[in-house]
């Protein structure tokens, strides 16, 4: 959970600016009692860098026999935690070169959140940019700077659902 932390709180402020309802524990036992709670139309999100975190692992087992869907952010594809996603992220693994490789793993999930915000903003663009002016946030502002880095033009643009192709963040 130690270096899992800083994304998840990433992707809690991201989401809360959305208007989306979404919580983030720190303690292992809340994290099993909430995913225990959750229902169909509801998702959790786990890191783990190795994807063994036995209380990560637990607490997606859990959200999955809930009815959540479940996605998995972690280095290793085969891990045990993938066994407890309907989609898997994997942000690389391979030897570990640099003692702890924490700052990596870190930077490497951080895009994987900004990746998942964008795709949730573009699933529904009128709705969640009125929910981020509602938020203060300068949404032009963002687009522009997202337009900079990514490129949208090929896949749809702002302000309308991409056409028949099937996304995770279909009914949000």
């Amino acid at each position: 959970m130690e270096n899992s932390c800083a994304p998840a709180s990433d992707l809690l402020t991201k989401l809360t600016y959305l208007g989306l309802r979404c919580r983030f524990c720190t303690d292992a036992y809340l994290q099993q009692i909430s995913a225990a709670h959750l229902r169909k139309g509801d998702v959790a999100v786990a890191f783990s860098r190795s994807g063994r975190s036995v209380d990560t692992v637990k607490a997606l087992r859990l959200a999955k026999k809930a009815g959540a869907a479940t996605i998995a952010v972690t280095g290793e594809r085969t891990a045990l935690l993938s066994r407890y996603a309907d989609l898997t992220l994997s942000v690389g693994g391979g030897g570990q070169t640099v003692y702890g490789n924490a700052i990596f793993s870190r930077v490497a999930d951080l895009a994987v959140v900004d990746m998942l915000y964008m795709g949730i903003i573009l699933s529904d663009y009128e709705r969640f940019s009125r929910n981020l002016d509602r938020s203060g946030v300068d949404f032009p502002e963002l687009m522009r700077l997202v337009s900079e880095i990514s490129p949208l033009r090929e896949t749809g643009r702002p302000g309308r659902k991409l056409q028949g192709r099937p996304s995770i963040f279909d009914g949000i």
